[in-house]
């Protein structure tokens, strides 16, 4: 076979010539070609390799020819390298593409170049979303509770409180105990409520002109039986001389007689009355003026008197003071 020194060059593929000189059927797409008279010259260019009547490709791939990196891509008659993702093509091998030169994270995160990637951080308030970092609507968690209202802001947010009642606390808004200020005038009870308060008359005060005025119970009758006394909120009651407080409103009377015989000296007679007492003459004796006067012979009487008299003086009981506890109702 002669040795064809020509160039490279596409031909057409055609059938079997009529001539009789031609002994290839069809001619190889690819090959050195060269005729003359009865003679056809075939040589197989670069990255083809000669079979019978024909040149076929070869998969350089198969000797892995790319670099670290890269994947190889076989191509009629030769082969091309491929950067795997993340690197780019240099001039003799793969290198790392900087993805963070492109901001990929976008102005609220923080690129961090990898070999063959990169990674976001993002700020505080926002989250990856896969393609960029977003806001965090921190406002969904509640994060106020329940006496405020929440705004969210970009990477942020804050919490209003929703009146005077409450005081923020950090993010959070916490009740203010108005009670503890004493709010309320005289006579009334304090009671904090979320966000507010209210003050109460105690018992025995009533409200009239924004302010507890005490309430006079003395000014209806039936509360004692005798005198009523009316003390800031309440009242008590008190007996009149001769009588004794009995359940804290009704009074009755005292029997003086009953405690060495109402202060009378002996032989003088004890007489209890409603409220008061006295001494009455002894038995045998009648009154007349201040005098008790022998009514029958001394000899019938059951005691003696000193230097046996005929007429003695009335006498009056010793005073006796009773202290009353006042009604704490």
């Amino acid at each position: 076979r002669r040795t064809c020194r020509v160039k490279c060059y596409k031909t057409v593929t055609y059938k079997q010539s009529r001539k009789a000189w031609c002994f290839l059927r069809r001619c190889t797409k690819y090959s050195l070609k060269y005729r003359k008279y009865s003679t056809t010259c075939l040589k197989c260019c670069k990255g083809w390799t000669g079979v019978p009547r024909k040149c076929r490709d070869i998969n350089e791939c198969r000797k892995k020819p790319c670099a670290w990196n890269a994947r190889c891509i076989n191509t009629p008659g030769s082969y091309r390298c491929v950067c795997d993702r993340g690197y780019t093509m240099g001039r003799r091998e793969c290198v790392d593409v900087n993805e963070c030169r492109q901001r990929p994270c976008g102005r609220n995160g923080r690129c961090v170049n990898k070999i063959g990637s990169y990674r976001c951080f993002c700020n505080r308030g926002y989250r990856w979303d896969g393609k960029t970092c977003t806001d965090i609507n921190e406002c969904r968690r509640r994060v106020c509770g329940r006496y405020a209202r929440c705004y969210n802001t970009p990477g942020s947010y804050y919490c209003k409180c929703y009146g005077r009642g409450y005081q923020m606390i950090g993010k959070r808004c916490v009740d203010i105990n108005e009670c503890l200020r004493n709010p309320c005038p005289s006579g009334s009870t304090c009671h904090n409520f979320p966000g507010s308060y209210r003050c109460a008359c105690k018992r025995g005060y009533y409200f009239a002109n924004n302010t507890c005025i005490d309430y006079n119970e003395c000014k209806y009758k039936g509360r004692c039986d005798q005198i009523c006394i009316n003390t800031p909120g309440s009242y008590y009651c008190r007996c009149n001389k001769g009588y004794e407080i009995f359940k804290n409103r009704f009074c009755v009377d005292i029997n003086e007689c009953r405690c060495n015989n109402g202060g009378c000296p002996f032989p003088y007679r004890c007489i209890n009355r409603p409220g008061h007492h006295y001494c009455d003459c002894p038995f045998g004796f009648g009154v007349k003026g201040n005098m008790c006067h022998l009514l029958i012979p001394q000899k019938n009487l059951n005691f003696t008197l000193p230097n046996n008299p005929t007429v003695i003086p009335r006498m009056k009981p010793q005073v006796h003071s009773t202290t009353l506890a006042p009604n704490k109702s």
